[in-house]
């Protein structure tokens, strides 16, 4: 009798286990399922604005060369060439992100590393300053900030024309980060039609979302931009 509740009370807990399993697996599988809707919104937003214009430039290119205006033409080729660069830079950069995996250890180094990239693309001098002994966040949580840092880079380097970047992250018993341009900026009125034009905006609130965190965006024209993520202590899990 005891072998039998013995038995019993142990298959009990491998059923529990095997299921335990089977819904992380499930779990993790719709987080990829996840991640691939936002870089494929990504990849749609970028790719499709980038062929938009080449395709205008293409046919401004054809009526300069049709009215033998020389000089129009190798401007508008000038154009084609910038364009198909950042389409080049645009797809590079969804690669690197969906290849992407930090370990704790790794995250101050990695955002260095994206600094470093950024100032190498655009010749723009990028800024880091790193405060706090907190603990390192959680892995996913690494994961999520670092993108939102990479959107946020990636703005600026298709709409800012700024000159000088700013990157504060702030790990003590809160975490924030606060991404600072000094570009042209835009009216903050206006960021809700900003952000249904850009698909990177509602990406960064998107992944802002999955980790309990707050994304405030604010800017003025002339006056450039910042965009400032908070994740409340109660929310932050520790590595």
């Amino acid at each position: 009798m005891a072998e039998q509740m013995l038995i019993e009370t142990l298959g009990q807990h491998l059923g529990v286990a095997i299921e335990n399993q089977r819904l992380g697996a499930v779990e993790r599988q719709f987080a990829v399922s996840e991640e691939r809707n936002l870089m494929a919104q990504g990849l749609h937003d970028s790719i499709a604005q980038s062929l938009s214009f080449l395709n205008l430039q293409t046919q401004m290119l054809e009526d300069a060369m049709n009215s033998r205006e020389e000089a129009l033409a190798r401007e508008n080729l000038a154009f084609i060439r910038a364009g198909v660069q950042e389409c080049y830079e645009d797809v590079r950069e969804l690669l690197l992100n969906f290849r992407t995996r930090i370990s704790q250890q790794e995250f101050p180094e990695a955002v260095r590393t994206l600094l470093q990239r950024f100032e190498q693309q655009t010749r723009v001098p990028a800024r880091l300053e790193m405060r706090g002994e907190g603990k390192p966040l959680d892995p996913q949580q690494q994961l999520q900030v670092f993108f939102i840092l990479q959107e946020a880079l990636s703005n600026i380097r298709k709409h800012a024309e700024a000159s000088e970047v700013e990157v504060e992250i702030d790990n003590t018993a809160s975490f924030s980060m606060r991404i600072r341009d000094n570009g042209r900026g835009f009216d903050s009125g206006q960021l809700a039609a900003k952000s249904a034009r850009h698909v990177g905006m509602s990406i960064m609130q998107e992944r802002a979302k999955r980790i309990h965190s707050h994304i405030q965006i604010r800017s003025a024209p002339t006056q450039g931009t910042t965009v400032e993520l908070t994740l409340p202590k109660e929310e932050r899990i520790s590595a």
